[in-house]
């Protein structure tokens, strides 16, 4: 915890170092309007004039961001002790991806013995920063895994579409009583009634991805959408983890055959005849389409299922993600639409 010594705000380049420095260590608090003595203990909140800083969340936001690269995340909330006096309070969290490197250059850490934040000087604290960083983006990519198993025919035959979502830094969430009955009851009933799908541009929009069955594991819940006479297969599932982690796993759904009659763009159709009719040697029929838009609508329900499962937590402000397909090859996005004819015609088939 670090305080401001005295009534005014900091120098721009004492908040940008002290920020820098909780998110080069092990986060913290940053707080200004708190007075203390020479061991760094808070002896007196005599807060700042608002009056004279209007508006301290903003001003502590933009002078990180002007100082510190890369930005660190944070969180500022002001608290009112009298009428014209208040106290900011701004929260560094940890496991961030370090090291963060202030505008002159340095990279600044907090020791136990001082108050005040100090330019590392050592090669191997500087090593360590980058390996830390380093440790957070492989702990993603170990998450980023398919640990399913699959038979022979599934794993030949079927394309997965994997997103794997993960708030940053992990651990500013917990969900407490995760694997009790009703919270997994609830988790199913949510599924199967249908919600708001935030889509820009297309306000009132509602839909849902209804699953049959749950299931726990050590740190998670897995829902998944199965039919009785195909319960011994994977299917699309979502796998939601304690610590607001998610694992969404999607099949794609090809056509049976190419795609050319019933087609309601004329562009579209007339354009996947030309192919047909150019095909001596039939090389078109190795081809697999799928359907680009049912795939869309899938991922933006079941991300919209996730943000309503994770509810309003004001410590989320980003995500990693990641998105994986496998057995892709010869696979081809189709959508029966003027844009997708007009733009085959002019860069060619994607597979």
């Amino acid at each position: 915890m670090h305080y401001n010594k005295g009534e005014n705000f900091p120098s721009n380049e004492k908040i940008g170092r002290s920020i820098a420095s909780l998110a080069n260590t092990y986060g913290g608090w940053y707080i200004v309007g708190i007075k203390t003595d020479a061991h760094n203990v808070a002896n007196d909140v005599c807060g700042f004039v608002l009056a004279d800083y209007p508006d301290p969340i903003s001003k502590v936001r933009e002078v990180i961001k002007s100082h510190i690269e890369p930005v660190p995340l944070f969180f500022s909330q002001v608290v009112n002790i009298t009428s014209d006096r208040t106290v900011l309070v701004v929260n560094v969290p940890s496991g961030q991806g370090t090291p963060f490197i202030s505008r002159d250059g340095r990279i600044y850490r907090r020791t136990h013995d001082s108050s005040d934040p100090i330019p590392e000087t050592s090669r191997y604290a500087i090593d360590r920063l980058v390996d830390d960083g380093r440790q957070i983006q492989k702990r993603f990519e170990k998450f980023c895994r398919d640990e399913r198993t699959f038979s022979k025919g599934e794993s030949e035959s079927i394309t997965w579409v994997n997103l794997f979502l993960s708030p940053y830094p992990l651990g500013v969430i917990e969900t407490f009583g995760i694997h009790s009955s009703g919270n997994i009851e609830k988790l199913i009933q949510q599924s199967q009634i249908p919600f708001v799908v935030p889509i820009e541009g297309i306000e009132g929009t509602t839909g849902h991805m209804p699953f049959t069955c749950a299931r726990p594991t050590l740190n998670s819940i897995i829902l998944e959408q199965i039919e009785p006479s195909r319960a011994a297969f994977n299917s699309i599932s979502v796998e939601l983890f304690y610590d607001g982690r998610a694992k969404l796993l999607i099949p794609l759904q090809y056509y049976p055959s190419f795609p050319r009659d019933n087609l309601q763009s004329p562009i579209t159709k007339q354009l996947m005849s030309e192919i047909i009719d150019s095909d001596d040697q039939n090389n078109a029929s190795c081809l697999r389409f799928f359907d680009i838009e049912n795939l869309w609508w899938v991922v933006v329900t079941l991300l919209a299922y996730y943000q309503h499962w994770l509810g309003d937590q004001p410590f989320i402000t980003d995500f990693k993600c990641a998105l994986k397909i496998n057995e892709a090859w010869r696979a081809v996005p189709f959508f029966d639409g003027d844009a997708w004819g007009t733009h085959v015609k002019q860069f060619g088939l994607l597979s």
